[in-house]
C-alpha cells in the first residue's frame, strides 16, 4: 500500500454478527483532501469511522497514516485524531479546565490554538460544560480537537 495516502482501503467489510454494515469497500484519501460520507441513517459512515480509528475490525486491508488501526492504534493517535458522533466533555468541568486537562494528555495540543479558536464562538473560558447548549458544547470539542497538530481528523457529525 502507498504511503503517501492517508487512508487506504481494499475489500473493507465491517459486520455485526451476520449484519454486513460496511461491504467490500475500496478507496483511498491522498493528504490534502477533505472528504464527506454521504448516506442515509444506517448506511454505514459511523462504522466505518470507527474502523478508521481502530475501534471496530474490518475485514479486507485497511491502512490509515500507513498504519493498521487496530494493531498500531495508540500510534495512529498520536497523529489522527476522532471526534464521535455524540460530544462527550465532562460537564462538571469549566473550558479553560479542558484545555489544561488537553495540555496534559497530549502532546501536540496547543492551549494557545484552542483559546484562538474559542475567542470566534460564543463559549467563554469560564463556561461549566453543564451551561452550554449542544451547539456549545460541540464548537468546544471542535475546538479542542482542532488544537491538535494532527495528520488526520476525523469528524462524525460535527
Amino acid at each position: 500500500m502507498n504511503a503517501d495516502l492517508l487512508v487506504q482501503a481494499r475489500g473493507l467489510t465491517v459486520r455485526y454478527g451476520t449484519k454486513t454494515a460496511v461491504d467490500d469497500l475500496s478507496f483511498t484519501i491522498p493528504k490534502g483532501r477533505v472528504v464527506g460520507l454521504l448516506g442515509h441513517n444506517g448506511a454505514g459512515k459511523t462504522t466505518l469511522m470507527k474502523a478508521l480509528v481502530g475501534l471496530l475490525q474490518a475485514q479486507g486491508e485497511l491502512q490509515v497514516l500507513g498504519l493498521n488501526p487496530v494493531r498500531d492504534r495508540v500510534a495512529l493517535l498520536q497523529s489522527a485524531c476522532y471526534i464521535p458522533d455524540v460530544a462527550v466533555l465532562p460537564r462538571w468541568a469549566r473550558v479553560s479546565e479542558l484545555i489544561t486537562l488537553m495540555s496534559g494528555l497530549h502532546p501536540r495540543f496547543s492551549a494557545e490554538r484552542a483559546r484562538e479558536l474559542l475567542r470566534r464562538t460564543s463559549v467563554g473560558l469560564g463556561d461549566k460544560v453543564k451551561s452550554l447548549s449542544k451547539g456549545m458544547v460541540a464548537q468546544a470539542h471542535l475546538a479542542l480537537i482542532a488544537s491538535i497538530d494532527a495528520r488526520l481528523m476525523i469528524l462524525d457529525e460535527p
